[in-house]
Formats: structure tokens, sequence, C-alpha cells
């Protein structure tokens, strides 16, 4: 979708990922979704 956008973070445990928009005509982000799910190997 246009002006989307992801990021993740990953540690040893974890992974964060936030999902957001940027918006308006000055370049403001708006971020819609967040999860955080614990990894185990």
């Amino acid at each position: 979708y246009m002006g989307g956008f992801a990021l993740a973070r990953v540690t040893s445990d974890s992974m964060d990922v936030v999902l957001g928009e940027a918006t308006g005509d000055n370049g403001e982000v708006a971020f819609t979704n967040a999860f955080s799910k614990r990894l185990s190997f």
C-alpha cells in the first residue's frame, strides 16, 4: 500500500514489529499496528 512501512527489532529472545504509514504533506508518520513475540530456538 502506498506510503506504508514496517520497522522490526530482533533480539536474542524477542521480536518487535510496528507498522506505519506516511501521512500529510510534511512527512508526518502514523503508527497503525504493533506487536511483540518471544522467540525460542
